[in-house]
């Protein structure tokens, strides 16, 4: 394996680690946002800040890698989601 095939893995991995932590940031703004319906509002502005935080970081990692291989990760983030909904809802 060369180089460039060692450096491609290193970026690939690279990216698929922003998009799972663009997917994690992105997926608790979305929690904050709903815990914040009672009306607290630093709740809603955090859940503003990592939803943005979450998608600059998704724009970094689609530098890493091809969007078809990086872009079903934010799925994790939604299965996530939807686990935490329901404990939250519970």
């Amino acid at each position: 394996m060369g180089y460039s095939a060692m450096a491609g893995e290193k970026n690939l991995a690279r990216g698929v680690a922003l998009m799972l932590t663009s997917s994690l940031m992105t997926c608790v703004g979305q929690l904050l946002w709903k815990l914040s319906a009672d009306g607290s509002l630093p709740l809603l502005f955090g859940g503003f800040a990592l939803y943005g935080a979450g998608a600059l970081t998704m724009i970094f990692a689609l530098r890493c890698g091809e969007l078809s291989v990086l872009h079903p990760m934010p799925r994790r983030g939604l299965c996530a989601l939807v686990a935490a909904r329901k404990r939250t809802s519970e």
